[in-house]
């Protein structure tokens, strides 16, 4: 009775996910009714959802991309976007899901998991060379030296993409290795390995928004530093005076 069980299966997953990562061969058996939902509420088991995704979210290397969420709030945005491309998001949102995709990656090399914001979309389904750059070198150091300026670890690394002149000018990433670690080290959340993990993300400025190309050709460290905060803001990153500072900003700006 399919949707009996999906109905209780928000009530059992916990179980059943430890069970795949801790018993072989209860994972064998359990493969066949572990169910995954995505952004839209739908349950699928986990072989109907790759054969679901497949056509649109296999890379390069032909491996199929699953591309999930902790958060269906802060990611909203995010999540539209990925849809706007066809592209399905899963929901994950529990401690023991980080040791579970990396169970099931460890089980079948053709498929992985990313989040939302592990990267540009056009990164995480990676399906040719990277489109380059239509800025000259000087342009392109102008940029990073604006950004550079502003960005307040050196354990943050600025990139430069071509992506849609829809995508935001600006957004943070962290890569997917480096978030799963972090996630996988929660029971000692003050230890200096999770601080340093905390620090690390990237700032992708996207050289095909028109706001990027501007401060390419007329560097201005104010508009640059309203960029970077408006892309901290969607991370909640923004706190404290800074995030004052901001609002002031913002408010300064509508009179």
């Amino acid at each position: 009775d399919r949707p009996a069980f999906v109905e209780k299966w928000d009530s059992i997953s916990i179980f059943v996910k430890y069970g795949i990562i801790a018993e072989p061969k209860f994972s064998e058996k359990a493969m066949d009714f572990l169910l995954v939902q995505n952004a839209k509420g739908e349950h699928f088991t986990l072989k109907e959802y790759v054969e679901k995704v497949q056509p649109l979210q296999t890379n390069k290397d032909n491996r199929t991309v699953l591309i999930y969420t902790n958060d269906l709030v802060a990611h909203d945005s995010l999540i539209q976007s990925a849809q706007q491309m066809s592209y399905d998001v899963l929901y994950f949102d529990s401690a023991i899901d980080a040791h579970l995709m990396q169970h099931l990656e460890q089980k079948d090399n053709n498929t992985y998991f990313a989040r939302l914001d592990s990267d540009s979309l056009n990164n995480i389904v990676l399906k040719g060379d990277q489109p380059e750059i239509p800025l000259s070198s000087e342009e392109q150091q102008a940029l990073e030296t604006q950004f550079r300026s502003i960005v307040p670890s050196n354990s943050v690394q600025i990139q430069l993409q071509h992506l849609s002149d829809s995508d935001l000018p600006i957004t943070i990433t962290r890569p997917e290795y480096l978030r799963r670690v972090r996630d996988m080290s929660f029971a000692n959340p003050n230890s200096e390995e999770m601080s340093r993990f905390a620090e690390y993300y990237n700032v992708v400025l996207n050289t095909n928004h028109p706001t990027v190309a501007q401060l390419a050709q007329n560097p201005s460290e104010e508009q640059a530093r309203y960029l970077y905060q408006l892309a901290c803001l969607q991370q909640n990153m923004l706190k404290g005076q800074d995030l004052t500072d901001f609002i002031k900003k913002s408010v300064a700006m509508m009179k």
